[in-house]
């Protein structure tokens, strides 16, 4: 575990991630700092590898939480054999929007009936051929991007990427269902 304060938890360590970071980083990046600079953030281990999960206590910011780093360690949590039971904040997020009745918020029989129905989509088979379509929506995505690139290649004015990633997200995913 990485240094822990009774009193603070980890929250040390988010504040040194503000630090080496812009103010409007996504707290995803969380994962990569952790990662990139675990040497430094856990004096006495030496040259021991990077766990495959991180324990984080960033309490009363957040609940605590564990990151897992590790593809295999995820797929046990995730796949193998049934997953584990969803966090709570799915339903609170998705669930008044779907009413409860999505594959991200369902559990027990709503998802065990639904969810083998969606498989076939997602074979190797299935999202290779889709592979052509899915790049020629990231080919206009990064048309988009280039239109925003300042001249000869400098940076351009800062602006949001939501609407633009919405409509990536939205194109994508017609064209691999329709």
């Amino acid at each position: 575990m990485l240094p822990h304060s009774w009193i603070w938890g980890h929250l040390p360590l988010l504040m040194q991630f503000g630090k080496k970071r812009p103010a409007d980083t996504n707290a995803l990046h969380i994962t990569n700092f952790l990662m990139d600079n675990y040497a430094e953030l856990s004096p006495g281990h030496g040259d021991k590898p990077v766990p495959p999960v991180f324990y984080l206590d960033v309490w009363p910011v957040n609940e605590p939480m564990m990151i897992v780093v590790d593809s295999d360690l995820a797929a046990q949590f995730t796949q193998d054999p049934s997953p584990l039971p969803k966090h709570r904040a799915y339903q609170a997020i998705v669930g008044p929007l779907t009413g409860g009745e999505d594959l991200l918020a369902s559990r027990g029989e709503f998802w065990k009936f639904w969810r083998p129905r969606f498989n076939p989509g997602f074979r190797p088979k299935v999202l290779q051929a889709l592979i052509p379509d899915l790049l020629e929506e990231a080919l206009v995505f990064l048309d988009v991007l280039e239109r925003r690139v300042g001249p000869n290649g400098t940076w351009g004015e800062v602006y949001p990427l939501e609407a633009d990633t919405i409509n990536l997200t939205f194109d994508t995913i017609a064209r691999a269902t329709l």
